[in-house]
């Protein structure tokens, strides 16, 4: 049924953001195998990945265009859910639109440019040490630059153009109007913490060996320098009174990142050289000072803390249509949601009387639920689920895996601990190969013990986030893209 359905839907369907590092933030559109697909323009170099060579788009020196890995990820999730692992038939890039090819490498080159963390996250390094600008002129000029580009997108005429341009076409527009949605509708920067406080990651200059430390530590000494600014801009932009769950999430995340650079990130550079080693310790210094004074005020916010967070019919609905592509009322989504609820139950029933008919179906599920693993186990627990998983879906030829390579499981860092389980993967355009993390959250040890075990997830619920992130969730998927 997916399949069908990511055939039938415009391309705007299948958005993939950069980053649920990308995770973190999107899941993919089918679950069939992917095949490697050829990029549609740019040098195309060989880059060996494991044992498996797959064929990737990389800045072109000569011709300056670049296939961004949002849009890029889109393309091949619905070039392999078309049953194709290769380009699409009709017209070669060569004989397609010119104008439209130098359109979209200008709207990739902006998009970054405006988001240099996504950039990062992608593994394009042309905007390493740079920060989301972020101010009112800033986003400004952001959703003029959106709204002309979107125009120029929409004049040009599909017919001209080759299949695979075509399906680009819709992913860009796609991703233009869920920008502007964000900037202009949800104006998230105007009242939400939370877009702040992960502004300044240092981890992707530290997790990746990417480049020299040297280079690398550059980054971090630039990124920390913007970090007072960035912040105090943060505090002119947001609102007094803000709902109470994103100051709690935003104080998570801040704190972690203290904690996170004060030690991991410190740790990572201490076999640099002085002078270099005493500058990066000096701009951790700072950007550890800055981050302390946005949790100081963060928690100031608390007293005049709010529960309006709803976003309201109409403005969820935009959503929907902007960010999803899915158009609906809310009486036929409230229909959908009541339906797939009730067979979910009836589901649950049944399966509840197949593990103990003499038992009630709360009770089963209350057992299934106390089966859970010590909180030092956890990891190891996800680590042999996730080679269980693998050796299922090999032995039961339900999905072809592309490498050796794994997930490596680990801690969430403090910054990620306000979510449960993520995956960390490199980004389409790091050129070697690099590690994926798979982060489970501890429970905060702060808590009384009743309250850390109720935390922990049962052995059954850990196997189905070990799918949905690993086998054969977000992990193989990149591995295919």
């Amino acid at each position: 049924g997916r399949r069908r359905i990511a055939l039938q839907l415009p391309a705007r369907q299948s958005q993939a953001r950069g980053a649920e590092s990308v995770s973190q933030h999107g899941d993919a559109v089918c679950d069939a195998g992917l095949g490697a697909a050829t990029g549609p323009r740019g040098l195309q170099r060989p880059v060996t990945f494991e044992r498996r060579v797959y064929s990737r788009a990389v800045p072109s020196p000569r011709s300056s265009r670049l296939v961004a890995g949002f849009a890029w990820c889109a393309l091949a999730v619905l070039l392999a859910c078309s049953g194709s692992g290769r380009s699409p038939q009709g017209p070669t890039s060569s004989q397609g639109d010119a104008a439209f090819a130098e359109l979209a490498d200008r709207v990739y080159r902006d998009d970054l440019a405006f988001s240099p963390s996504r950039a990062v996250a992608l593994g394009y390094h042309e905007h390493d040490s740079e920060v989301d600008a972020r101010s009112p002129a800033a986003i400004a000029a952001g959703i003029e630059r959106l709204e002309r580009e979107r125009a120029e997108l929409e004049a040009v005429k599909p017919d001209g153009l080759s299949s695979l341009q075509r399906l680009e076409r819709e992913v860009l527009l796609f991703h233009i109007a869920g920008d502007l949605f964000q900037l202009r509708e949800l104006r998230a920067y105007e009242r939400n913490p939370i877009m702040w406080a992960g502004q300044l990651g240092l981890s992707p200059y530290m997790l990746r060996d990417y480049a020299p430390l040297p280079d690398r530590a550059r980054a971090v000494v630039s990124t920390c320098r913007l970090a007072a600014s960035t912040l105090a801009q943060a505090r002119q932009s947001l609102p007094v009174r803000m709902p109470r769950t994103w100051i709690d999430i935003a104080l998570l995340e801040t704190r972690g990142e203290i904690e996170f650079d004060d030690g991991d990130v410190r740790k990572a550079f201490a076999a640099l050289a002085s002078p270099l080693r005493d500058e990066v310790s000096a701009a951790i210094d700072g950007c550890v000072a800055a981050l302390d004074e946005q949790a100081t005020w963060l928690e100031a916010r608390k007293v005049d803390a709010t529960d309006e967070f709803a976003l309201g019919e109409a403005t969820f609905l935009k959503m929907l249509a902007e960010t999803q592509g899915v158009t609906i009322d809310l009486a036929a989504l409230d229909r959908l949601a009541q339906a797939d609820l009730e067979r979910n139950s009836r589901a649950l029933a049944e399966a509840a009387r197949v593990v103990d008919p003499t038992r009630s179906v709360r009770e089963v599920v209350q057992a299934v639920a106390d089966d859970k693993p010590a909180a030092n186990e956890l990891l190891a627990v996800a680590t042999a689920q996730a080679a269980t998983l693998r050796r299922f879906l090999i032995d039961h030829r339900i999905v072809s895996i592309p490498s050796d390579g794994v997930a490596e499981v680990r801690e969430s860092p403090p910054y990620a601990r306000w979510n449960a389980a993520s995956l960390n993967s490199p980004g389409p355009f790091e050129q070697a190969a690099q590690p994926s993390y798979y982060y489970i959250s501890p429970p905060d040890p702060s808590w009384s013990p009743e309250v850390q075990r109720a935390y922990l997830p049962s052995t059954r619920e850990l196997q189905f986030i070990t799918v949905h992130e690993v086998w054969p969730g977000h992990f193989l998927h990149q591995l295919h893209v």
